[in-house]
């Protein structure tokens, strides 16, 4: 159904990730509301992505849904206000941005940008410097990126945790900035000071004699991982955190070097919404943690008949 556009009513658009406090939502709808006051526009529908990352489209359900609204006709603005060119995105391929501004224009919808010392009337000059800006976001993003990668790099070198749940077996340990035990965290919970950190612990003796068990099923025994699933679903008491055994939970905790005591990172990268990659092993980052809570050659013997299924299947 397509709806009458106003001259004055207008729409906002406001995108929020996690860099610069200046950049909230709320921040940005006051730049615009004084912006669209001054020229006797009046905002009549706001789409929103808060803590989204402008790299990609993907999880920005605010701008999917005011494209989807302005390629139907079923608006009655006929501008899009944001606050600044990198609130529409810090995409890569600076075309991508140029690419949903002109499904806007082509719908009759034009984008003005709030706080940028242009006009975005379509002029040399105009387009010029929004393609710079577009340029200049995409190299913000690349530029944090690397630095929060080198960052977690570093940290992991000291066997500090980098996101991700404790697996079966093991729980989080919070340490403060000397290195002291504060606390477990229990699931869900975060460390709330910067200077704090996150590592491995051992967890309860039954759950890791449960790995024990499941490596010696698999690696001696010569068990099917379905045999070992049926095994465990018979103990109820122990469960993984997250939901119930699965032949992928069994497979991850027969590759986890964490129960030889070493934390592993940077096996993968994924570079700004890209598709995760393997880095060579040379870029691996291996740091001891603890004691090893089992035997290495039966983690060898385990990895050994992982590899050996994998090269059967490839050959297959």
């Amino acid at each position: 159904m397509q709806h009458t556009k106003r001259l004055n009513s207008v729409a906002q658009y406001l995108r929020m990730s996690t860099d610069h406090q200046r950049y909230s939502l709320e921040n940005q709808a006051a730049a615009i509301a004084d912006y669209a006051n001054a020229r006797g526009f009046e905002v009549v529908k706001t789409y929103r992505d808060s803590a989204k990352s402008g790299v990609s489209i993907k999880g920005r359900d605010g701008l999917k849904k005011l494209l989807s609204d302005v390629v139907s006709g079923d608006v009655t603005f006929s501008k899009i206000l944001v606050f600044d060119v990198s609130r529409w995105g810090r995409f890569q391929d600076p075309d991508q941005a140029a690419h949903y501004e002109f499904m806007c224009r082509e719908a009759g919808i034009l984008v003005e940008y709030c706080s940028e010392p242009f006009e975005n009337d379509g002029s040399i000059s105009s387009s010029i410097f929004k393609h710079l800006k577009r340029v200049m976001a995409a190299e913000f993003s690349r530029e944090l990126s690397q630095k929060a990668r080198a960052s977690q790099i570093r940290a992991a070198k000291r066997g500090f945790k980098q996101g991700g749940i404790a697996p079966f077996g093991l729980r989080r340990q919070l340490i403060d900035e000397a290195g002291n035990p504060v606390m477990l965290l229990r699931p869900g919970q975060r460390k709330a000071l910067a200077d704090d950190h996150v590592v491995f612990v051992p967890g309860p003796p039954q759950e890791l004699k449960a790995v024990r068990e499941i490596f010696r099923w698999y690696a001696i025994k010569r068990y099917s991982l379905r045999e070992i699933l049926r095994k465990l679903e018979g103990d109820r008491k122990l469960t993984p955190e997250g939901g119930p055994w699965t032949i992928q939970r069994i497979k991850g905790i027969l590759r986890n070097e964490n129960f030889l005591g070493v934390y592993l990172f940077n096996r993968t990268r994924q570079h700004l919404g890209s598709n995760a990659v393997t880095n060579p092993q040379s870029e691996w980052v291996r740091s001891r943690i603890f004691p090893a809570v089992l035997e290495p050659a039966l983690f060898k013997a385990a990895a050994k008949r992982i590899e050996g299924r994998k090269r059967l299947h490839y050959s297959n």
